[in-house]
């Protein structure tokens, strides 16, 4: 239900990885079974992986998308995230170095709507009460047309590490993705340099 609870607070849709089904919508009935990709053979679990992303493909467009997996190794290290990856998607491990016992604290305590972000005015963006409304705060309280934020910086706005993709991966800041409302909705572009860990953000509308 943790798991369940932080992708509904930070995701526009999400999935149900099945060792048995593959991709499910979550209004989807099925009937109980037992059965873990964990028990299952490394071949078996490739050829998981690869009906995974063919069921992605017909649910929708990838290019640009930015995926939050939340499930374990043996169903995203076996051809799942680098299909995505090849296909133009964004992947984002949220809890990939936290232990059994660590990922079980952070999914009851946190959703990606933090305690931290401030609560949005009557006149704030709707995006506000999402992972990055801190940010959209932040530069609607800014009287300057440029803002340079450091990548530790940016972090401490909005009270949470940026995903790996954000240092790994150009696409990450493009404003196609869904966590570019943070900043889309204050009237602000972004160009990150992702050597120096710096993100430039430049009011749009003056």
């Amino acid at each position: 239900m943790g798991r369940r609870r932080y992708v509904e607070s930070s995701c526009d849709r999400w999935f149900i990885l099945s060792a048995l089904h593959g991709l499910l919508d979550p209004l989807t009935v099925i009937e109980p079974y037992e059965m873990s990709l964990t028990r299952q053979t490394s071949r078996f679990r490739r050829d998981w992986s690869t009906t995974v992303c063919r069921q992605i493909d017909d649910a929708l467009d990838v290019t640009g998308v930015t995926f939050e997996i939340h499930a374990g190794s043996d169903y995203r290290s076996f051809g799942l995230c680098d299909g995505l990856i090849d296909r133009g998607a964004v992947v984002e491990v949220i809890a990939e170095r936290l232990g059994i016992g660590q990922q079980l604290n952070f999914y009851s305590t946190t959703t990606a709507a933090s305690s931290r972000i401030p609560t949005p005015s009557a006149t704030a963006p709707r995006s506000t009460v999402g992972a990055y409304g801190a940010l959209t705060m932040y530069l609607i309280s800014l009287e300057a047309d440029v803002c340079m934020l450091t990548f530790e910086k940016l972090e401490q706005i909005i009270g949470r590490p940026l995903p790996p993709s954000a240092r790994r991966h150009a696409p990450w800041w493009s404003h196609t993705q869904s966590h570019a409302r943070g900043w889309l909705d204050a009237g602000w572009s972004v160009r990150a340099d992702r050597k120096a860990e710096t993100a430039r953000f430049e009011r749009m509308y003056q």
